[in-house]
């Protein structure tokens, strides 16, 4: 049998005025800013990998429908997704005119058509949901990206929130 590895990381040095377990309590909320420093190196390693191979005409992509054709191509190798983005591709339809619109939205409400009537949706489909979904079930890895950090809030930004790697074009 082989001896344990004790060699560990430390990422930082807490103090803590008790031992019971009311000191592990403190030793989560101190170091939750030393944790949370640890998932930010991770999101930026991410994002500046990530804009690489964009900016290389690389092995990423982005937006909703080239990521579906990648992933139905089988394509994928890891999924980019910021925390709670909710895109809705939706069809509408005005209940004055009927002129019929298709759209991608990120909440759902109403609008307003140009002749003054109301554009009432008649089909919606969460597009973030269905990419995981599918992106599950092939098993490619998915990342998530907090719009709390800059990189997080840059990727959202500029790619609206979905981003793709590919194992090959």
């Amino acid at each position: 049998m082989k001896p344990f590895n004790y060699q560990l990381k430390i990422l930082g040095v807490v103090d803590m005025g008790y031992t019971d377990e009311y000191g592990l309590r403190e030793i989560v909320e101190k170091s939750s800013e030393i944790i949370a420093d640890q998932e930010a190196v991770k999101e930026k390693q991410l994002f500046d990998s990530f804009m690489r191979e964009v900016s290389t005409n690389g092995l990423a992509l982005y937006g909703p429908i080239e990521i579906k054709r990648a992933l139905d191509a089988r394509q994928v190798e890891k999924l980019l997704v910021t925390q709670g983005l909710e895109l809705f591709y939706v069809k509408l339809k005005c209940n004055s005119c009927n002129k019929e619109e298709e759209k991608l939205v990120e909440k759902i409400g109403e609008e307003s058509c140009s002749c003054g009537g109301k554009l009432v949706v008649t089909k919606d489909e969460n597009v973030v949901a269905e990419l995981v979904e599918e992106a599950e079930r092939q098993g490619v890895p998915i990342e998530y990206l907090s719009q709390d950090t800059s990189e997080g809030a840059q990727f959202y930004g500029t790619f609206r929130g979905l981003g793709a790697f590919l194992r090959y074009k």
